[in-house]
């Protein structure tokens, strides 16, 4: 009789540690991601074997309690924190009713956990987001505490346990490091990705303002304004707005041509694409006179001295989160703890996990921490290893935006060898492609004169329309130079047009056309700078 009841006391004083561990692996967990996707803050970790590799999009969190700006809202389809959460509950009362076991702490739990989690999404307080945390921790307890039989605690437990083991990891090992600067342009967006420092997910993308006066403006006053990637607007913050009038927004392009009655002196910000976040210099915006002299070009000029620096690990905001979310469970624990030695709490709160349902998932749970630490530790301890990708060491920085989302950023022309000519060309999207696109290349003496030329070939391994916008792919060119006249001057173009039928009935006719930094066209044909000596 005394043996059994030491081994039942030993049984009970086992389950509040290890819900004490599930607990702090949330706490923590949320004290790591929930201040970035409150705060709408840049979100960059190396990645995990296990985890998906798309942008981390703070929106799929906040939306639909919080939308700042509806242009960059993310569809409603996706599930945020709030539906998940009340589901959550709603799933653990309904749960508890069915199978009679109705408690008044999943009850209690529920609507507070509800209460705090709209209140934070709608007020967006990135201090209390380990609260969140706990909440969401203590909506799980309740629709474990509400599962009929044995098995299916166990098989929650431990599901719930690999979940956060997952989640807390990157917290305990992830180092203070800053990545090295980078432009800021899609050059350095493509260096900061491919040599392995992850992805920038920021929901509205990075704000240059800029100061654009017009003390003489033409009739009519024609304003051009070119901007890259996501999302695609121009918005007009002081000044005289209501003279101003949207004319033509060709999407495709990202070109917007604006009219203006009288002189503008206005503020523009310019969100030149999605996944950045950083302090930039005041760039000035530059207006270049159009060739009929009915108004000007606005364009973007590079940022002079601007540069990304993006820290990972975790912060000081999301470390005082973890103190405050630990502190709280700190009290919560001892409030179980005194509950659990007075018979009159016990009749009213009913025990949460019975001792035979852990005893046997002690074992199990910490050789659990133990692999995956293990498994784990040594893809945050060392630096971090390129992507699978090609570098840019030696690609020189381009922006060549075409009629449609298709964008080309960087490319390298190589001529070593006398027999062949390579080259490498880098793209990316600003949105979901249609057409299977293919290229073709050229190589164009000083005089006009094609020297050589390749056929027709896809754009990537990856066909375009299954291209997606945060990733960027490559195109490996070959030409035959064999026959290529030696002591010449030459040139490599480029053209892109959709082939329905995978190279053959090809489209030539539909090329797509490409527009410079300044948003003037380049035609069909894109030239690129380089010239090529034989």
């Amino acid at each position: 009789m005394g043996v059994c009841a030491l081994r039942r006391r030993a049984a009970w004083q086992l389950w509040p540690k290890l819900l004490l561990a599930l607990l702090i692996g949330v706490g923590l967990s949320a004290s790591y991601w929930l201040p970035a996707a409150l705060e709408a803050e840049t979100v960059n970790w190396q990645r995990l074997p296990v985890s998906p590799t798309a942008a981390f999009q703070a929106p799929a969190l906040v939306a639909p309690f919080h939308t700042p700006d509806p242009a960059a809202a993310i569809p409603s389809t996706q599930p945020t924190v709030g539906i998940a959460l009340t589901v959550l509950m709603g799933a653990a009362v309904g749960l508890q009713l069915f199978t009679r076991r109705l408690q008044l702490f999943g009850l209690v739990w529920s609507v507070a956990a509800s209460a705090v989690a709209v209140g934070m999404l709608m007020l967006q307080l990135p201090s209390l987001s380990a609260a969140l945390g706990w909440c969401m921790a203590l909506a799980g307890v309740s629709f474990f505490a509400a599962l009929p039989t044995n098995w299916a605690r166990r098989v929650i437990f431990i599901a719930a346990l690999v979940g956060v083991v997952t989640a807390y990891v990157p917290v305990f090992l992830a180092f203070q490091r800053e990545a090295p600067p980078f432009p800021f342009n899609e050059q350095g967006q493509l260096q900061f990705e491919l040599r392995g420092y992850g992805i920038a997910g920021s929901p509205s993308g990075a704000s240059i303002p800029s100061q654009l006066s017009l003390m003489t403006p033409p009739s009519p006053a024609l304003l051009t304004a070119y901007t890259r990637g996501l999302p695609d607007r121009l918005t007009l913050l002081n000044g005289t707005p209501d003279k101003a009038v949207l004319l033509r927004a060709q999407s495709e392009a990202s070109i917007y041509t604006i009219a203006s009655a009288s002189p503008l002196n206005a503020q523009f910000t310019v969100n030149p694409f999605i996944g950045w976040q950083a302090a930039l210099d005041a760039a000035p915006l530059e207006l270049i006179p159009l060739s009929d002299a009915t108004g000007y070009t606005l364009s973007l000029p590079p940022t002079r001295g601007s540069e990304l620096r993006v820290r990972l690990g975790t912060t000081p905001a999301r470390q005082a989160g973890g103190l405050i979310g630990l502190t709280a469970l700190a009290g919560l624990i001892l409030l179980w703890r005194w509950q659990h030695r007075r018979k009159d709490w016990q009749a009213t709160f009913p025990p949460l996990l019975a001792p035979d349902d852990l005893r046997r998932m002690a074992a199990a749970a910490v050789t659990l921490t133990i692999a995956f630490i293990a498994l784990l530790s040594g893809r945050f301890v060392s630096p971090p290893s390129p992507m699978p990708g090609v570098g840019l060491t030696s690609s020189t920085p381009l922006s060549y935006v075409s009629s449609s989302p298709l964008q080309l950023i960087a490319y390298d022309v190589s001529d070593q060898r006398a027999d062949k000519l390579t080259a490498t060309l880098h793209w990316r999207t600003s949105r979901p492609l249609t057409d299977l696109l293919f290229i073709s290349s050229s190589l164009i003496s000083t005089n006009g004169e094609v020297v050589a030329e390749s056929a027709p070939v896809p754009l990537s391994r990856i066909p375009t329309p299954a291209w997606r916008t945060d990733r960027y792919y490559t195109t490996y060119l070959s030409i035959d130079a064999a026959s290529v006249p030696a002591n010449g001057r030459y040139t490599l173009t480029l053209r892109v047009f959709p082939c329905p039928a995978h190279g053959t009935n090809c489209a030539t006719n539909r090329a797509l056309t490409f527009f410079d930094e300044r948003g003037a066209s380049l035609g069909t044909q894109i030239t690129l700078p380089r010239i090529l000596t034989r």
